[in-house]
């Protein structure tokens, strides 16, 4: 099947095999990124984590029925705050959530909260762009996808002083490579891998 270009409400996809979409431009005016289904029958992925375009001015997502995979940057929407999902693999909430991993933060400030409730697993560069360290309802984080799940986030940029380990829910990611003795906090179950003394 052809490449395709779909235009609707100020947004222009393109589209290969009926079902990927690889680009996309988002005029200025538009403040909602809305990720349409694909053909009958296939669901459309949106592998769009390459793209070197940021669109500031959308606030919100959302996501129909019939979509498949989405791969973005969280630099590509650094101020969405609201996730709208008509689809039944991604959740409503203030971040885009695949069942219960975590996919993309975008770019929260320092004085922003990151609410795990119902996350069990980071996803790769979820957290990439974030410059806050304040997180809740982290009990049940007991997985991350790869050691870039934290790449680019102030959790792996800001370096530790004392002999503490720096914990998301279970996973240890980083330590203060100064400090002679370390604490291990008896309810860590996961260490993020090359970047535990990486501080």
């Amino acid at each position: 099947m052809e490449n395709k270009i779909i235009k609707q409400g100020g947004i222009t996809y393109y589209v290969r095999g009926g079902y990927q979409c690889y680009n996309i431009d988002i005029e200025p005016w538009v403040t909602c990124m809305q990720f349409i289904a694909g053909e009958p029958g296939d669901d459309m992925d949106y592998l769009l984590r390459d793209v070197m375009k940021q669109f500031t001015n959308v606030t919100s997502l959302v996501i129909d029925a019939g979509v498949g995979d989405i791969e973005i940057s969280n630099f590509m929407f650094p101020n969405v705050k609201l996730v709208q999902s008509n689809c039944w693999r991604y959740k409503s909430g203030k971040y885009l959530i695949r069942s219960s991993t975590l996919l993309n933060t975008f770019c929260l400030d320092e004085e922003d909260v990151i609410d795990m409730e119902g996350i069990d697993s980071i996803g790769v560069y979820a957290l990439v762009g974030c410059r806050t360290l304040n997180v809740i309802n982290v009990d049940g984080v007991s997985n991350y996808t790869s050691y870039a799940s934290f790449t680019g986030s102030m959790f792996m940029i800001k370096p530790l002083t004392d002999n503490r380990m720096r914990l998301i829910g279970k996973i240890a990611l980083n330590t203060c490579t100064e400090s002679d003795t370390i604490i291990v906090p008896d309810d860590m179950e996961c260490v993020s891998d090359i970047y535990i003394f990486a501080y």
